[in-house]
């Protein structure tokens, strides 16, 4: 049967292209002789009529960027990048492609366009029903104008009816150019065949025997399937016997259709199966993907196995993952994941990691019930036991959909392990207190406790849009019994974040008895500050938490705060702060003291004012010489200090992440290590940025596995933002390292979302590393993954 990649593929030679016109397009010599389709695939790979010369000037991204002085290329038509998009993702977006439709039907059409979507609308919409596809491809129809339509257009508007297994209506047909065509008459053959419509069958073979065609291999398929699908095994055998008659041989489109009219009848197949084998008939796989649904309407699992041994398949294809999706929205989803893995036997694992994610996101997407969903995942598990939890790509896909949050609560009552980032897509869309209370208390039920970031960035923005802070402790103190020196530090953080100087100032004279770790405040107090210029509620404010417990170790709150606040104001800002804490006389330690004497804003507002806020006794850094402070030491430095507090037995976690962060900098990779395992071993957590030093430290090293976990650590706070020039480096070594085209560009694109939602853009960089990762993709994937690469780095900023 013609395939509707035999009008796909043409388009692949180029990575885009801009349709021009073509002569001679109603050609015979571009389309199949009248006994075998199969010629026809060939005919079509082998053209290159829609090839335009210019491609390579218009697409040579890489060498526009490494040489500026070119002119700037074409601007890409919305089409093409649609083209382009489907070709490589092998599946388009129902609403893109009608957006699409609208845009082209205000605009010039172009020859190639209206066959091109509605190949797309046959393959490349696996989830559709048969009825939407062809009411979806009568509006692409429609849309371009009847005097330009080709034979190509002809074709591909038939072949949607196929892959649909839905009729042309008769009307529709009446109107169709060409129904002398041979072509066109075998692809009107075969859509009636797929819908078992025997009648209408023999009615189009004896009017091409009437045009002079003679029935061939093709024509007799047609009639064994039409059969096959009505359920009528003797008119499949009366068919046999009749080209027993006219002298025609059983070729491979006659006994394909033959093995599948069979399995639809349950009739056995070994038969048929060894004359395909004595012939040397391949199914190519599109037809395989024919045969595996015939067999799920059967539920013939174990019949797969031995159909994909002796016609194997590219599991990791668009054609055989466009099968399973289709199978999942046709309530085939058992039968599915019963036989995922044979389909996946002689994929690469380290590809099939990144490819599988999908089925447990159409079970999702598809609106399957939550014990469904757990089960396949358990099967699938089972079945790719090294694989990542299945179970965590549908609860991550039902936690993009709102209308979805009963289902993601279903799923993640039986997720291991619990992580705390499943729970805020639910808390953010929570419509009320009680909503966001119902998710906490769902997280404690779970065993899960709420971390400072989720508590902080997520659950108090949410609560406070409808309540007041010390109303919201208390409730969460009742409801879910969370303590109120575990709400009080993330809450003042969630204040200070939203520059509410006031509200934190009244709530910290509301709780007296205050236990908080000061670290995670002394930030975002700076921050608030310098926007809101309220000095004297931040002064009192500054008071009242020097003031509090600390709830790890002792801390130069004021100190960390002058700092940070130093690095960020002008000197006369300075100056009115620190006169503002003298008042409270408040006092900052001799580290803090040496650390802010070096700083410039210091310098220009007065080394004398810090004065105010040492002891009495000190007239000035002469009369103080301590060892260096931590952060102004060099890495002997360290080291030697690392020792002195190991002979005295003290905490050593500090210079540790310190140390690790100067050598993985410094690239001494066997140190840091080392130091690594240190800490690990006293069960150290490591902040974002000594995360993102090691990650950098691991892409030098061309570790792809170690820089990936560390990626997901980092990835577990949502405010920090690696810098541009790791990111890319690593994205550099998945391309070197045989990554998936895809999960670069994903990695890419969250990357750009993390920084779009934290409000920051790309800085001012050196351009190699970007240059080095579109050259990287070039040498791997070709000019169109190059070209795409590189448009996404310039549309974001990178160059």
């Amino acid at each position: 049967m013609i395939s509707i990649r035999s009008l796909l593929r043409p388009c692949r030679v180029a990575s885009r292209f801009a349709f021009r016109r073509i002569p001679n397009r109603n050609n015979s010599s571009f389309v199949a002789g009248p006994a075998d389709t199969f010629s026809h695939r060939e005919n079509v790979k082998n053209n290159r009529l829609f090839v335009n010369n210019k491609i390579d000037q218009r697409f040579s991204t890489l060498s526009t960027v490494l040489n500026p002085t070119n002119e700037a290329p074409e601007p890409v038509s919305q089409f093409e990048l649609f083209r382009a998009r489907a070709l490589k993702k092998g599946r388009v977006n129902e609403k893109e492609t009608e957006s699409l439709l609208e845009f082209l039907s205000d605009g010039a059409i172009e020859e190639g366009q209206c066959a091109f979507m509605l190949n797309c609308c046959a393959e490349y919409l696996p989830h559709l029903p048969g009825i939407r596809k062809v009411e979806l491809a009568e509006k692409i129809w429609n849309t371009f104008p009847d005097q330009g339509r080709s034979k190509l257009d002809v074709l591909a508007f038939l072949n949607v009816h196929i892959a649909a297994t839905q009729e042309v209506k008769p009307e529709v047909v009446l109107k169709l150019p060409l129904l002398e065509d041979k072509e066109v008459l075998q692809l009107l053959l075969e859509s009636h065949a797929e819908c078992g419509n025997v009648a209408k069958c023999n009615e189009i073979v004896e009017k091409m025997k009437s045009l002079g065609f003679s029935a061939a291999d093709h024509e007799f398929a047609c009639l064994i399937l039409a059969h096959g699908n009505s359920n009528n095994y003797k008119g499949v055998q009366s068919v046999l016997e009749r080209m027993d008659l006219t002298g025609v041989n059983r070729g491979r489109l006659s006994l394909f259709s033959l093995l599948r009219a069979q399995i639809l009848n349950e009739i056995p197949v070994i038969e048929t199966l060894k004359m395909m084998h004595d012939q040397g008939v391949k199914l190519d796989d599109e037809q395989v993907a024919k045969v595996v649904v015939c067999l799920s309407k059967t539920n013939k699992t174990k019949l797969v196995g031995t159909i994909l041994r002796q016609f194997p398949v590219n599991g990791l294809g668009h054609v055989v993952r466009n099968m399973v999706i289709h199978l999942i929205y046709e309530g085939k989803h058992v039968f599915a994941s019963e036989i995922f893995h044979l389909l996946l036997a002689d994929s690469n694992s380290e590809i099939l990691t990144s490819m599988l994610a999908f089925f447990p996101s159409e079970l999702v997407k598809s609106g399957k019930s939550a014990s469904d969903i757990l089960d396949i995942c358990l099967a699938l598990q089972s079945n790719f036991p090294n694989h990542n939890p299945f179970l965590s790509y549908a609860v991550e896909e039902s936690l993009r959909d709102k209308s979805k949050m009963d289902l993601s609560s279903a799923l993640l009552a039986h997720m291991t392990p619990l992580r705390s980032h499943y729970f805020w897509p639910l808390i953010v869309h929570s419509s009320s207190t009680e909503e966001a209370v119902d998710v906490l208390q769902q997280m404690l039920k779970l065993g899960l406790q709420p971390n400072y970031d989720t508590l902080t960035f997520y659950l108090y923005p949410s609560m406070l849009r409808w309540d007041a802070p010390i109303k919201v402790i208390k409730l969460l103190q009742e409801k879910c019994h969370l303590s109120i020196s575990t709400q009080l530090g993330p809450m003042l953080c969630a204040l200070l974040v939203n520059k509410q100087i006031e509200e934190a100032l009244h709530l910290c004279k509301l709780i007296r008895d205050r236990t908080i770790d000061l670290k995670k405040l002394y930030r975002p107090m700076a921050i608030a500050l310098l926007e809101k210029k309220s000095y004297a509620q931040s002064a009192d404010l500054v008071a009242l938490l020097a003031a509090s417990k600390h709830k790890f170790s002792e801390v130069d709150f004021v100190g960390l705060f002058l700092s940070e606040f130093a690095n960020r104001c002008q000197p006369t800002e300075l100056r009115e702060c620190i006169s503002h804490l003298a008042k409270h006389r408040l006092r900052i330690s001799m580290a803090s003291y040496e650390l802010l004497s070096t700083r410039l804003s210091v310098k220009q507002a007065g080394i004398q004012y810090l004065d105010l806020l040492t002891d009495t006794s000190f007239s000035g850094v002469e009369s103080f010489q301590p060892i260096p402070h931590p952060k102004n030491m060099d890495i002997e430095e360290m080291e030697a200090h690392l020792i002195e507090l190991k002979s005295k037995s003290m905490n050593t976690r500090g210079i540790l992440r310190k140390l690790l962060m100067a050598h993985c900098k410094a690239k001494n990779v066997e140190r840091a290590l080392h130091i690594k395992t240190e800490l690990d071993a006293d069960q150290c957590e490591l902040s974002p940025g000594i995360l993102s030093s090691l990650f950098a430290l691991y892409v030098h090293l061309e570790d792809v596995r170690s820089a990936a976990d560390t990626l997901l650590q980092i990835q577990e706070y949502p405010r920090f933002v690696m810098d541009e020039h790791k990111m890319l480096d690593f994205c550099t070594l998945k391309v070197k390292t045989g990554a998936a085209f895809e999960d670069v560009v994903q990695v890419l694109e969250e990357y750009v979302a993390l920084m779009r939602s934290n409000r920051r853009t790309p800085r001012s960089m050196d351009a190699r590393n970007a240059l080095a990762l579109i050259k990287e993709v070039k040498e791997s994937f070709g000019n169109t993954q190059a070209d795409i690469i590189s448009s996404k780095l310039s549309d974001n900023g990178f160059i």
